[in-house]
């Protein structure tokens, strides 16, 4: 399997990153690690997340306050959102 991300969804892990960097040195990296594990164990067992709608997953990060949304099809993983809790959830709605 293989992980691709929606444009929106790369600018929103960016973004996150970039904020996390300002927060402290090495956050933004320790952020991008959990969102790496997150994302091995959805290849590993695609069907862990939490369904959302139809298709689509959720996955809590345990450290940091984001679920990472996404879709299954066929052999590809496609991370719709990188979502912080705080955000309005139907931002990602409708993306695909």
């Amino acid at each position: 399997m293989v992980v691709t991300y929606h444009e929106a969804a790369a600018s929103e892990l960016a973004e996150a990153v970039a904020f996390y960097n300002g927060r402290a040195e090495g956050l933004g990296e320790a952020f991008v690690a959990e969102v790496r594990a997150a994302l091995a164990h959805v290849l590993a067992h695609p069907d862990i997340g939490t369904a959302v709608r139809t298709a689509v997953r959720r996955v809590l990060l345990r450290r940091f306050p984001f679920s990472i949304l996404y879709d299954v099809t066929g052999e590809t993983v496609l991370v719709l959102a990188v979502m912080h809790h705080r955000r309005s959830p139907e931002r990602w709605a409708e993306r695909r």
